[in-house]
């Protein structure tokens, strides 16, 4: 196990090497066209992270844009799961075996970290929860999976912070069709998307 943890860190901070890199290309070709260097809103890091699970390239700009923003954010730990994902979703496009695998660990590690930190974060929950949900068997994540999505509707509306409303539909949406829920909790659910819908 140490050296599994030695390794995971070392293939974080190689990510990390890589992803800062382009970061200064990115800043001086803004500086070079005369414009400041602005980071994007969560609303265009959101959409740059469902962007990145779709190809290899989206991919590889939402890690740097998401590495960028946990760098520079002091309540980084939102960010940290957005990047976990997306490194753990980049397995899917590369074929060597093992480097899906590196792919996959070091995503988690971020994943779990992010997840210690602020345990409580629909948005983080969401995101973590359709991660580990998605994940092949083997990784033993599927009961993480669902822990996180129902811990969802245990927060209920009045914790969903800054979570927009159609993020929090999709969650429920997703716990609703893909989670088993009991008697009580569905019926919770249904009454919180039909509220959700009306608006």
């Amino acid at each position: 196990m140490p050296l599994l943890k030695t390794m995971t860190e070392q293939l974080i901070e190689s990510v990390r090497r890589i992803s800062k890199v382009f970061i200064i290309l990115s800043a001086v070709a803004f500086t070079a066209q005369g414009e400041p260097y602005a980071p994007p809103s969560w609303e265009k890091a959101r959409s740059a992270y469902y962007a990145g699970l779709q190809s290899e390239k989206a991919n590889t700009d939402a890690i740097i844009l998401f590495d960028r923003f946990s760098a520079e954010t002091e309540d980084n730990a939102p960010a940290l799961v957005y990047l976990g994902s997306l490194i753990a979703v980049k397995a899917k496009f590369v074929g060597a075996p093992h480097t899906k695998l590196q792919y996959a660990k070091q995503g988690l590690a971020l994943i779990d970290r992010a997840l210690a930190e602020d345990p409580n974060n629909p948005e983080m929950l969401f995101i973590a929860g359709t991660t580990f949900y998605y994940l092949p068997f083997f990784f033993g994540r599927r009961s993480q999976a669902d822990h996180c999505l129902r811990r969802i509707l245990y927060l209920g509306p009045d914790r969903m912070g800054d979570m927009p409303p159609h993020l929090v539909r999709n969650a429920v949406q997703f716990i609703l069709q893909h989670i088993e829920l009991s008697d009580e909790e569905r019926a919770g659910a249904l009454q919180w998307l039909a509220k959700l819908e009306q608006r």
